[in-house]
């Protein structure tokens, strides 16, 4: 468990993953170091918000999410948009 918690810790988008390949790695390591869905859901939310590349994390972080598969959808609907920088 330890280990899956250390891998839960550092898990970040990278700069070239898609939020798929993010989202189910987040999904993946959340049911292993929380398998009871004992972590608060707005805890998770931000959990995976933060840890988006910053232009996504900001746009998803101001929409309304209700649960972590709303912020799923909302990021992947904003990944194909090309930010300024």
């Amino acid at each position: 468990m330890t280990h899956y918690y250390n891998q839960y810790l550092v898990l970040k988008q990278e700069s070239i993953q898609i939020i798929d390949n993010y989202a189910n790695k987040f999904l993946e390591l959340r049911r292993k170091v929380d398998p009871n869905n004992n972590i608060p859901v707005i805890h998770m939310i931000l959990k995976f918000v933060q840890r988006l590349l910053f232009q996504l994390m900001i746009i998803t972080y101001i929409s309304n999410l209700a649960d972590v598969q709303t912020a799923i959808n909302t990021a992947k609907r904003l990944e194909g948009l090309s930010f300024a920088t």
